[in-house]
């Protein structure tokens, strides 16, 4: 899964998309390499309100920012997340992947350029990317 992701120059798009209730992004900054550690616009339901929030992009242990569906269930630095139902959709323009032969970066991203959601994971003030979803 991605190490890397670019983050929106504005999320107002997507928050008339998403339904959001409530804002509470504060200093958002938009980023073209956003690695982990740093704080991404989230998605989050609480209290059935749809709320837009940064969560730092990673979990403890530190080296934990992604996670596959086929394992959520059963490693425990995602099992209590996954079972307790906390999921959240992080915003991005795009992510990148790398070419395993000679490391060359490719980034994806939605035709139109537009903003997409990627399946996430939340823990507190932390998410972590799903993949496989």
């Amino acid at each position: 899964m991605c190490g890397r992701a670019k983050l929106p120059d504005d999320v107002s798009e997507i928050k008339i998309d998403l339904k959001i209730d409530v804002d509470e992004i504060g200093q958002y900054q938009p980023r073209w390499n956003a690695a982990p550690t740093t704080k991404l616009p989230v998605v989050v339901v609480d209290k059935a309100q749809r709320i837009l929030t940064l969560m730092r992009w990673g979990l403890v242990p530190s080296s934990t920012f992604n996670a596959r569906a086929e394992t959520l269930a059963s490693r425990a630095a995602f099992r209590g997340a996954w079972q307790a139902g906390r999921r959240c959709l992080v915003i991005a323009d795009g992510y990148y992947e790398w070419r395993d032969a000679d490391k060359q970066p490719f980034a994806v991203a939605l035709a139109n350029r537009g903003p997409m959601t990627l399946a996430g994971l939340s823990r507190g003030f932390f998410c972590a990317l799903v993949q496989g979803l």
